[in-house]
């Protein structure tokens, strides 16, 4: 990133507010069959998405949309996720624009002039 950023006079950063609540499940789990089909892996990925939440008081919350907050593949799952979300949506349109992005940060180098 260091090395990018030389090359542009400025960067916009931004994060994407609420992205690891929000993730629907359906397009995120066709990503992932996309790329892996190993069966085993699939079923414990949308075991863990679906997992209901527990709350303060016991109560059990189904979860329909999402990731885990703090879960170890929630960061892999957003990044995958966005790839077909933003990054290839990003290539196909606005392909002048260069940018990096990080699970649900991202900078967009962007010349001064």
């Amino acid at each position: 990133m260091r090395r990018r950023s030389w090359e542009q006079d400025w960067v916009v950063e931004f994060d994407i507010k609420g992205l690891f609540d929000n993730i629907d499940h359906e397009p995120l789990m066709r990503a992932v069959r996309k790329h892996c089909s190993v069966p085993w892996v699939l079923l414990y990925v949308e075991r863990w998405l679906k997992a209901p939440m527990e709350t303060e008081d016991g109560q059990r919350v189904a979860r329909e949309r999402g990731t885990p907050q703090g879960g170890v593949v929630s960061p892999l799952l957003a990044n995958l996720f966005l790839h077909y979300a933003m990054d290839v949506w990003m290539r196909k349109h606005l392909s002048s624009v260069r940018f990096c992005r990080y699970a649900d940060d991202g900078a967009r180098p962007k010349p001064l002039f």
